[in-house]
């Protein structure tokens, strides 16, 4: 539902936050559980946001949209601050 909702948003120029829920074990970054894909993900250059230190409130355009999943479980150490 969140994604039809940054898709109306976006479709209309209406700026939206959004806050996600992420299992967080460390609270710090440092167990890459809580990543989710950033804008500009690739898995040959990957971009991951860390829900813990960068979130849990994200500006709807630091988000990937087009393949929006639940939040992935490793980053292989790609998170950005």
């Amino acid at each position: 539902m969140i994604k039809a909702v940054e898709k109306i948003c976006r479709t209309h120029g209406t700026p939206l936050q959004v806050s996600l829920e992420a299992l967080m074990a460390c609270g710090v970054g440092a167990c890459l559980g809580c990543v989710v894909k950033g804008v500009g993900h690739r898995e040959e250059q990957p971009s991951y946001l860390c829900t813990c230190k960068v979130g849990p409130v994200f500006n709807a355009k630091q988000l990937e949209w087009e393949e929006a999943t639940d939040v992935v479980s490793s980053c292989g150490g790609g998170c950005h601050d």
